[in-house]
């Protein structure tokens, strides 16, 4: 959920922070961490989150494939089916509640 404006220079191997807004025309060095509102550059991204990196994006990428292997073509429902399990209004609570009662 970060905004990377127009004409940003964004430097190999940089992370950029969630809901980071980086400014237009910015030029972020390379290994760069980028976090805030506007964003800055904190410090130099360290080997270990590169390599830390690199394999969560290499298995994100093979969950993706691994998903498209498996998917299978199905028909749509026409109808709801009879025997499907409902929920009454009365069982639905706000994320607040929900947080409370599992504390």
């Amino acid at each position: 959920n970060s905004v990377i404006m127009d004409g940003v220079e964004l430097g190999a191997e940089s992370i950029v922070g969630a809901q980071a807004f980086v400014r237009g025309e910015t030029v972020i060095l390379r290994r760069s961490m980028v976090v805030g509102s506007p964003a800055k550059v904190i410090r130099e991204v360290s080997e270990k989150e590169i390599a830390w990196k690199t394999r969560g994006t290499a298995e994100y990428q093979q969950l993706a494939r691994d998903c498209l292997a498996g998917l299978t073509p199905v028909e749509p429902l026409k109808a709801v089916e009879a025997d499907r399990p409902g929920m009454a209004a009365s069982d639905v609570v706000s994320i607040q509640e929900a947080r409370r009662t599992s504390s």
